[in-house]
């Protein structure tokens, strides 16, 4: 017998045999696995209570009835039974052969504490509780979560039971005070100088597992613990997404992506005249990747962050050209009254991308423009990266045709475009570049000519179109700004700033004209953020330069339209204003000196004095430029008051009193002269609606 059993003996003074060692009522631990010969108390264990005692059979002397909870109770021998002492666990110190009950703080109720009695450990120190109130049960309770029984804790309710605290549904983000703690300025930076460094082209596709406890995808970041069931990756996502997942594709028409699964003719190399898409796809759901930990700090261990319901998914498009970032809204407007829509500072911009979308957590993939077909008039999603890339072109054009000479001349007459798939949330506290595509754009005369074409007539034309506003191809809800959240006075003190920097030269007139006078100018500050980051600076030259007027704009628009109108011309017109490489100067059309004030739009009763022809942009340089058609004199009128008080005036009115007599037979026929000093007749509403976006 072992010498530790106590002993009970008979009245004669014999033993009678081994006493029993646990007593009834006790709260024991129980070796769950049963390793013999004297139990594996480090382990799986279970925690209960002594209800009865037997004597056993063979070598064992009792088998005690160990009741673990209302539902469960085992028959265990005694060998695999130890008192219940926390500090051998390890688990609180209270926790005593007397009590095994704890208190359990929860996140999701703040500071409400739950009293509950321990019923299991697992190998990895975690606990499973039981609530008294109602039964229920919990799992992976850590020690840090445990307290000692207050009179004030919860006896009659538990975790399901209650609601959980409104400030909970919040994000821990905002738990943590971040727009205290790190401001939005800050995470605007630091999103920046992420971004300019584009994800190395070589790269594998990202590839997962993405969901597991303790899992890690194939670049070390955690996989989602316990995803949504929305979220689940099946079959039938194997079969829509597994051809494009991970991967930037390009391709010259936009029947591209798994609506068109049969469609293989990706290209890797077009010429500047052709049109270009791309389709981008993540490698699972937005919400299945991890963007980075908060606080992302060296000697801070954050927490995994993913996308969650709640969240404002964003998705950016990076461009960079020859490795060097084609940034957009490096100053991105935040949102307005954020605080009180979603209780924290919120940006719908990632900054540095060209173009962001709001999206959700089962965001996957999408077609994407940089160059639409001559009949893609569906623009309006994709305007950003469409001005973007031909900024990037024509930079690129003026750079090689500037390069030294002797070198190769199909070397530097391209350029390497990467697009850089960018996921966010509106908090900007993470940022991570999932997946990218590279494509080599090839810089010929005609293909730079037909792109300059092309752009001029997404603006003048596709932009504003019926099949811009109802798109059939799925829709894209792109970030933009709007009137109502003051971009008309940002985009004025832009232009301001513009004027202030710009020496304007004042041409010569006569008369106010209605028509918008041309300045002559070398070139013009891109300052639009989208193409705000030119890879080449413009050339400076001593040549005097002008700006649009900020007047011109006009705020009284119900929608963002003008904004996106406003913010095209001025590119197009930045992009006009091309010196060529032997110095001459280009009219940039539609520019109007501060001096005079823009004129209002065209009616019937008001008409221009006289019907100027179109200018037409400046070629490329090394582009052959034809000759433009010949300006259509003015038809004569005498219908029009003269402009000033002329002695034309009397005849004007006397020729409206009465009708003026027939002329004779013989005399000849044949336009007849204008009047001195009469103005041009106005070319009615249909023309004044066709009139070009640089006058409007």
């Amino acid at each position: 017998c072992n010498s530790s059993l106590d002993f009970c003996t008979m009245g004669n003074g014999m033993y009678k045999g081994p006493a029993r060692r646990w007593e009834t009522g006790a709260y024991v631990m129980v070796d769950e696995t049963r390793t013999k010969p004297m139990g594996n108390f480090t382990r799986n264990l279970c925690f209960g209570k002594v209800l009865y005692s037997c004597q056993a059979l063979d070598r064992h002397h009792y088998e005690y009835t160990v009741q673990v909870s209302e539902e469960e109770t085992e028959c265990v021998l005694e060998q695999f039974i130890r008192p219940l002492w926390g500090y051998k666990l390890p688990a609180p110190d209270w926790v005593t052969p007397d009590s095994r009950l704890v208190s359990i703080s929860v996140e999701t109720h703040g500071k409400r504490k739950f009293v509950a009695e321990l019923i299991r450990r697992s190998p990895d120190g975690s606990f499973e509780v039981r609530f008294l109130s109602d039964g229920t049960y919990m799992e992976k309770v850590e020690v840090t979560q445990m307290s000692e029984p207050r009179p004030g804790d919860l006896r009659s309710a538990s975790p399901e039971s209650m609601d959980p605290d409104p400030i909970w549904l919040l994000d821990r983000k905002i738990h943590a005070d971040i727009d205290r703690e790190w401001k939005m300025a800050k995470r605007i930076t630091a999103c920046l100088e992420q971004i300019r460094t584009p994800r190395p082209a070589n790269s594998t596709a990202l590839r997962g597992p993405f969901v597991g406890q303790d899992h890690f995808d194939s670049e070390g970041y955690p996989a989602h613990p316990k995803p949504l069931e929305d979220l689940a990756i099946d079959g039938s996502f194997v079969d829509t997404w597994g051809k494009f997942a991970g991967k930037v594709k390009f391709a010259t028409t936009y029947n591209i992506g798994p609506a068109n699964p049969r469609m293989d003719a990706w290209v890797d190399q077009i010429d500047a005249g052709e049109p270009l898409y791309f389709h981008a796809a993540l490698p699972v759901y937005a919400g299945l990747i991890c963007l980075g930990r908060y606080p992302n700090e060296p000697n801070v261990p954050g927490t995994p962050e993913w996308i969650r319901a709640t969240d404002v998914s964003l998705v950016g498009i990076a461009l960079y050209a020859d490795g060097v970032l084609l940034p957009g809204f490096e100053d991105p407007p935040l949102e307005k009254n954020s605080l009180q829509k979603y209780g924290h500072e919120s940006c719908h911009f990632i900054p540095g991308c060209t173009s962001t979308y709001m999206t959700d957590m089962n965001w996957v993939g999408a077609v994407f423009c940089l160059a639409p077909m001559e009949s893609d008039y569906e623009v309006k999603d994709d305007i950003y990266n469409i001005m973007a890339y031909h900024e990037i072109l024509r930079d690129a054009a003026r750079r090689t045709h500037l390069s030294q000479p002797g070198t190769d001349a199909l070397e530097r007459r391209q350029v390497t475009i990467q697009v850089d798939l960018v996921l966010s949330t509106s908090y900007l506290a993470n940022v991570r570049q999932v997946c990218c595509g590279s494509i080599s754009v090839h810089l010929t005369e005609g293909g730079m000519k037909i792109s300059h074409e092309r752009l001029r007539s997404v603006v003048d034309q596709r932009l504003n179109s019926q099949a811009a506003h109802f798109p059939k191809r799925p829709r894209k809800v792109l970030s933009e700004e709007h009137l109502e959240d003051g971009v008309e006075t940002r985009m004025a003190v832009d232009m301001q700033t513009l004027r202030a920097k710009s020496v304007t030269a004042t041409p010569a007139h006569t008369e106010v004209s209605r028509s918008r006078p041309v300045t002559r100018q070398t070139d013009v500050p891109l300052q639009p953020d989208f193409i705000s980051g030119s890879i080449l600076a413009p050339a400076t030259t001593g040549e005097q330069t002008s700006l649009p007027s900020a007047e011109g704009y006009m705020p009284g628009a119900s929608s963002s339209d003008a904004a996106i109108e406003l913010a095209a011309a001025v590119a197009l017109a930045a992009s006009a204003g091309i010196a060529g490489t032997d110095g001459q100067e280009t009219l940039l059309p539609g520019t109007l000196a501060p001096e005079f004030p823009p004129p209002p739009l065209a009616t019937v009763d008001d008409a221009p004095t006289s019907e100027a022809a179109e200018p037409k942009l400046p070629a490329f340089p090394g582009v052959v430029e034809e000759t433009s058609a010949p300006v259509r004199p003015p038809r004569p009128s005498s219908a029009r008051r003269p402009p000033d008080g002329s002695a034309d005036a009397d005849a004007w009115q006397m020729s409206r009193a009465a009708p003026a007599a027939a002329p004779a037979r013989d005399a000849p026929t044949g336009p007849r002269a204008p009047s001195p000093g009469l103005r041009a007749p106005s070319p009615g509403p249909t023309a004044a609606r066709k009139r070009s976006l640089y006058d409007t």
